[in-house]
């Protein structure tokens, strides 16, 4: 991999870009710190900003990272790391892929890494402090201090993109927490105040429907200016620094929220006095009933157990020196992530089957916007169509409109798509990064405030097909048959950006699709010339200046004769370890598809006797583009006669089968077939 992502400690493996314990202990004061990894946001006047990972402990400083933002951090359920900043040096939102996997010493990339400040609606003293990222809504939350709101981004938007929302505050917001559950948003207010958002997504324009502050037994508020909030259960922990200028006076309160109340309540627990050294508290983190506090007027990240009933002036139960820390979170590894969407095993995980299409557009190659590259969402079992979503656009008039190629879906419900337009120049070839596909409905996607492209000269794509989802590693790979290659990108990649993997030995043949078995490293790509290539230790070898190279290679047979022509989709089960492939023949023969079955996909070379077939004049098979499978069934986009077809328990299916699809609907021009959770 010719990258600088990763400068030191890089690791080989499942392309690995790993993080090594290039740090050691320094040796924090207290009695015992959090059991959890820490990441540490520092914001010093007079040194550079930088994200600090204390692993396994506070105890332990793991790696340092250059992220050039200073403000607040966040990740989400993927690993993915997003800041706010609003420094001399960086103003707006960082998002950095696969974050718990950086190397000591690494910084932000332009290209793996993404950011969003080139739009005027972020200049002007945005002040971006607290910031949640919710992934049910693709929406990325912030705090603007400087303008007194609260801004909502897409999670997906590219450089330049604006908020999609901005919600008025009464006065100045620091912190913001989100509670899935209840589908409530919490503001910490500078007034002291917490301001409460019922039924947050239901309307990302609302006012707040009441708020909350620590009052004592006569009413009087308490609070004076919170800052860090985190949610337990329906308590809320929130950190008030008092007055900024003085070092003493911070405190923590615990409060409950029922769901109905409002104005003065009387807090569950109050922890402030000199024992504390909280002066600045400015932000929190919870571990279980454990506080992890960013303390910034006296240098500290301190943790208090049992935070929640804890009262009075009481010492920190640890306490670690720390450059004026400003945001604190527990780090998010990608591991035990679902599976990627080309690998799931269980059909009660799929919610919805999402095809691109790719008719030709009426009046030829520059056919108008809508004419083309539809996404449809349907039901598992075929019975109907559950929505689409216009992505043709192409963004500017007189682009052309996009042919839809290859489309995957991520953990999160984004949709990756490649588009290929059949002619030459950076426009014409690209991926979409589509957000929350499943939740679109009818819905024009080509908005450049919600998605993005990765698409230019730079990024050297010319005719992408194929593309496959590495969530675990932070990265997208793609089949590009133009000038036959295999490219990676970050997923958080962004406008005209370099490729991160070029693998250039692809046989003698063009390539369609591919898939990668993460556990063993090794890429399975479908060719034009009917053979599958096999990548042992794909990542490994990607990463270094070599590059990959063809194993093995794979030829379907039957009798020990080639049965095989012009393979497309491909899937590998590694549960059983076999390939399903499709195979188009000729393609302007809309009779002669075929799918195969393919035992001990792992070891096998040369020719190999097929374990199934499917093909025949029952079988409604001419140019099956692309499948998926949820672990029972295998969905194919059977373009040459406009129908997506289910065949069930195809692992199960031995020798030669002339046989009708188990369901089938009607889709124009079905180029390629994705799972949504």
């Amino acid at each position: 991999m010719k990258t600088t992502i990763v400068p030191n400690c890089l690791l080989g493996g499942a392309i690995a870009l790993s993080l090594a314990a290039c740090g050691d202990s320094d040796g924090g004061n207290g009695s015992s710190p959090p059991d959890a990894s820490i990441v540490v946001a520092t914001n010093a006047a007079d040194a550079s900003a930088s994200l600090d990972v204390y692993s396994p402990d506070l105890d332990t400083l793991a790696s340092q990272f250059n992220s050039g933002s200073n403000e607040g951090i966040a990740f989400d359920e993927t690993g993915t790391l997003y800041q706010a900043g609003d420094s001399g040096d960086f103003t707006g939102l960082r998002v950095f892929a696969n974050f718990a996997s950086r190397a000591d010493g690494s910084e932000f990339v332009t290209g793996f890494d993404r950011q969003l400040d080139g739009s005027a609606a972020l200049a002007g003293g945005f002040a971006g402090k607290g910031i949640v990222v919710i992934d049910a809504l693709g929406r990325v939350v912030v705090a603007d201090n400087a303008a007194a709101d609260i801004k909502v981004f897409s999670s997906t938007a590219g450089d330049g993109a604006a908020p999609l929302n901005t919600i008025a505050t009464v006065a100045a917001p620091w912190d913001i927490a989100y509670d899935e559950s209840s589908d409530r948003l919490y503001a910490a207010l500078t007034n002291g105040t917490v301001e409460i958002f019922d039924d947050f997504s239901t309307d990302l324009n609302a006012v707040a429907d009441r708020s909350i502050f620590p009052a004592d037994g006569d009413g009087a508020q308490l609070s004076v200016n919170l800052h860090g909030i985190a949610i337990l259960d329906d308590q809320l922990v929130v950190t008030d620094v008092g007055d900024a200028a003085v070092a003493d006076d911070g405190q923590i309160f615990t409060l409950t929220d029922d769901g109905t109340v409002a104005g003065g309540i009387s807090a569950d627990a109050r922890i402030g006095g000199p024992r504390t050294r909280l002066g600045n508290p400015v932000d929190v983190v919870l571990v279980g009933n454990t506080a992890v506090v960013a303390e910034k007027a006296n240098g500290l990240v301190l943790s208090f157990r049992g935070v929640t009933s804890a009262s009075g002036d009481i010492d920190p139960d640890y306490a670690r020196p720390s450059a004026a820390p400003e945001s604190v979170a527990v780090l998010r590894r990608s591991t035990n992530l679902p599976v990627d969407t080309s690998d799931i095993t269980t059909p009660d995980s799929v919610t919805a089957l999402v095809v691109a299409t790719n008719p030709a557009p009426p009046g030829g190659l520059f056919g108008g916007v809508g004419d083309t590259g539809q996404i449809v969402l349907l039901e598992t079992d075929l019975s109907a169509e559950m929505g689409r979503v216009d992505a043709s656009a192409g963004g500017t008039v007189g682009t052309p409109a996009r042919q839809l190629e290859s489309i995957q879906v991520d953990a999160r419900g984004h949709a990756y798509v490649s588009y290929d337009n059949g002619s030459a120049g950076a426009a014409n070839a690209g991926m979409l990064v589509i957000n929350t596909v499943g939740a679109r409905g009818d819905a024009a996607v080509d908005d450049a405030n919600t998605d993005r492209l990765i698409a230019g000269a730079g990024s050297t794509l010319n005719s992408p097909k194929g593309v496959e989802i590495v969530q675990a590693q932070g990265l997208v790979l793609i089949a590009d048959n133009g000038e036959p290659g295999i490219k990676g990108f970050s997923l958080e990649a962004d406008g005209d950006t370099t490729p991160v993997i070029n693998v250039t030995d692809v046989g003698a043949a063009s390539i369609w699709d591919l898939d990668y078995d993460l556990a063993a490293d090794r890429l399975f790509v479908a060719g034009t010339d009917g053979s599958v290539l096999v990548y042992d230790n794909f990542g490994a070898r990607a990463a270094t200046e070599a590059g990959a190279t063809v194993s093995r290679t794979i030829v379907p047979a039957s009798g020990g004769t080639q049965i095989s022509v012009n393979l497309h989709g491909i899937v590998y089960v590694a549960a059983s370890n076999q390939l399903i492939v499709t195979d188009v023949g000729d393609a302007a023969d809309a009779t002669d598809g075929q799918l195969f079955v393919i035992d001990n996909a792992s070891g096998a070379n040369g020719m190999v006797n097929v374990r199934a077939q499917i093909g025949g004049d029952q079988t409604s098979l001419g140019n099956p583009v692309d499948l998926s499978f949820d672990g029972n069934a295998a969905y194919i986009a059977e373009k040459s006669n406009d129908l997506v077809l289910r065949y069930n328990d195809v692992l199960n299916l031995s020798g030669q089968n002339n046989v009708a699809a188990d369901a089938q609907i009607a889709v124009t021009k079905p180029e390629s077939v994705s799972l949504i959770r």
